[in-house]
């Protein structure tokens, strides 16, 4: 990654068309865990970087209210103008997403185990998927059943695969290895060619190369921004080839 003064800005080159002579490019900025600060950027003048597509990877508040929702969306009417989408998710933060969900009227979609797909100019569809947060806190022996449950939902074809929290041993090396297990087994299974997810504020805005068989490779990125100060880090500026 290479640190700007809005972001931090990465490529990566679509596993299938790695070969082509002519590419679309396509700019995706992502964002996690803002946690209510979001609105620093327009309370202070920030600047905010333009893209094809906005990804909010979850926890964009801190109870899951209405009145956060509803704070949030001001700020992504702030910026819709300057993306073609927007997709959201829910953090673990977001408990009660569907009471919430009517209030994100500024967001393309609210991915909640749900498939969207965007058109490029070139008329290739990037395929993408939001899961919801899977409680993996009150009963240990039931962790991987209900993850399985709608992990297993997550359709083969998928380019980008958003979840809140990260993959069991990538990007969650801080703490007690909060990754899941049985979402890492299903991305490497679908294959994706990019991973976005937050959650473990640590790690947040660094990425990790995942070699699969036959020269895959699925971009990782951990795009948690709150600094755990009252401020955010830089939102990932991701220029996605296709």
């Amino acid at each position: 990654m290479e640190k700007r003064q809005d972001g931090y800005y990465v490529q990566f080159v679509s596993n299938q068309s790695r070969k082509k002579q002519q590419l679309e490019k396509i700019r995706i900025v992502i964002l996690s865990d803002t946690h209510n600060l979001h609105h620093s950027y327009i309370k202070n003048g920030k600047s905010f970087p333009s893209g094809d597509i906005l990804l909010h990877a979850g926890d964009f508040s801190n109870y899951g209210l209405p009145h956060e929702a509803i704070q949030f969306d001001g700020f992504l009417r702030s910026i819709k103008t300057q993306f073609k989408a927007i997709y959201v998710i829910p953090g673990n933060h977001e408990n009660w997403c569907d009471w919430i969900a009517p209030y994100l009227s500024h967001c393309t979609l609210f991915l909640r185990n749900k498939s969207a797909k965007f058109e490029c100019p070139n008329q290739q569809t990037i395929q993408l998927y939001g899961t919801r947060f899977k409680p993996f806190w009150s009963l240990p022996l039931m962790r991987d059943s209900m993850s399985q449950q709608s992990f297993d939902h997550i359709p083969l074809g998928t380019n980008i695969v958003m979840s809140h929290q990260p993959m069991f041993d990538i990007l969650d090396h801080y703490g007690d290895h909060p990754g899941n297990k049985q979402l890492r087994k299903r991305v490497e299974i679908v294959k994706p060619d990019i991973f976005v997810c937050g959650h473990n504020h640590d790690e947040g805005r660094s990425m990790e190369i995942v070699n699969l068989e036959n020269d895959h490779q699925i971009l990782c990125i951990n795009a948690a921004m709150d600094l755990g100060n009252g401020t955010l880090g830089l939102p990932i500026i991701l220029d996605y080839f296709v």
